[in-house]
């Protein structure tokens, strides 16, 4: 099912590991309301978490309107709620341990800036678990560019073959088939995307969470390196 043994698994952030849909929302609207815009509803908000903030800011401003201060505005306010209105998703704190225990080199790859990412982690009590972690800092171009996989591949000296990323977007989906070679892909739907649209973009595997995941790998015989 798997195919060739897995020795480095890359997790997704949002929607995979944490549930930080609260505090995007909360920021969010907090820049629009700040420019006078129209607040969003919280249900489109969390839908395009994982892309660029630019990209998710784009539909709500006037033509032409560079999305640059409201990225500023968001991450002000994102600044100071949250480590408080982001969680783990249920299974993850169990499961993490349980990965690494039996071997296999955990990573994170996200679109969100690791002046935020590690925190968060560290803050519930993860972040110990993982041996790299990449963020919007450390490429030029985001997911679905493949280019912060790549990254992380070669800071931990692993190739696609050999490599799992773990998702909840077409977006991850995205990414990881522009690395080709090989990189495998699952997705989790612990995010804000349905089973439906993510079969349609063609992973390699879907599950209910992050602990069925463990499950499968296990029974299948997969060991770390």
């Amino acid at each position: 099912m798997f195919g060739p043994p897995i020795s480095l698994i890359i997790f997704d952030l949002d929607g995979t590991l944490v549930n930080s849909g609260e505090a995007v929302a909360d920021a969010f609207n907090s820049a629009l309301r700040r420019k006078g815009y129209a607040e969003a509803p919280t249900d489109a908000i969390c839908a395009t978490i994982g892309h660029p903030l630019e990209a998710m800011f784009a539909p709500y401003l006037p033509p032409g309107q560079r999305p640059d201060e409201m990225v500023e505005l968001y991450r002000t306010r994102y600044q100071e709620i949250y480590l408080e209105k982001t969680h783990l998703l249920p299974g993850v704190a169990d499961a993490l341990p349980e990965f690494a225990a039996k071997g296999w080199d955990l990573a994170v790859a996200t679109t969100k800036p690791r002046y935020f990412t590690e925190p968060i982690l560290e803050n519930l009590g993860v972040l110990k678990y993982f041996k790299a972690i990449a963020g919007a800092e450390d490429v030029e171009n985001l997911k679905p560019a493949p280019d912060i996989l790549q990254h992380v591949m070669n800071m931990m000296g692993r190739n696609p073959i050999e490599t799992l990323f773990v998702g909840d977007t077409t977006v991850d989906i995205e990414a990881a088939r522009a690395v080709r070679l090989g990189l495998r892909i699952a997705c989790v739907l612990t995010g804000h995307c349905d089973e439906a649209t993510l079969r349609e973009a063609g992973p390699d595997l879907i599950y209910p969470d992050l602990p069925a995941l463990l499950d499968d790998l296990t029974a299948a015989g997969d060991k770390g390196k």
